[in-house]
């Protein structure tokens, strides 16, 4: 299944946002820190202003982590789309290499099917010429001839079935 690199974006972008809400708050937590330290005094505002700029100090920790959880994900998510790319094309040399193979084989078993169906086909007509009208020798020859002639049947078939498989090859 591929991944859905939109998706990962779009939670890189929620993220992004998240930390953009944070930056706010963080401000905001600035301004009322300032605020407190114009506007108060006593005991308790030095812990009152403590106790805000450990919480700046957190959001800070929370903003850097966000954002790099966002890249993150999105470098994540790139580079198992360039993973899953190249690996579709190897699987589509691969197969490309294996039709090629098929046809070659194809082809290959065809050439060879009427090559020997051409050697049955030329040694019959040599038989056959050999024999020409002389009686004695078409009776003694009949067998021989028969042989040939059920060899070249066969070759027929083989050769036809190897153009058939060729034709399937070939798609």
């Amino acid at each position: 299944m591929a991944i859905n690199t939109a998706a990962a974006n779009n939670q890189a972008a929620r993220l992004s946002a998240c930390v953009s809400q944070l930056k706010r708050a963080r401000e905001q937590l600035l301004t009322y820190k300032s605020s407190i330290a114009v506007c108060w005094q006593g005991k308790e505002t030095a812990y009152l202003i403590r106790s805000v700029e450990q919480t700046i100090t957190q959001i800070d920790e929370i903003i850097r982590e966000l954002g790099s959880m966002g890249s993150s994900v999105k470098d994540t998510a790139m580079a198992i789309k360039r993973e899953e790319e190249a690996a579709a094309a190897a699987a589509a040399a691969r197969n490309a290499e294996l039709r090629r193979q098929r046809l070659q084989a194809a082809q290959t078993a065809y050439d060879q099917a009427c090559a020997e169906r051409d050697e049955l086909l030329k040694a019959r007509d040599s038989l056959r010429k050999k024999i020409g009208n002389n009686l004695l020798m078409m009776f003694s020859k009949a067998d021989e001839l028969e042989k040939l002639e059920k060899q070249i049947q066969e070759a027929e078939k083989k050769c036809s079935s190897c153009a058939a498989a060729l034709k399937a090859a070939k798609g």
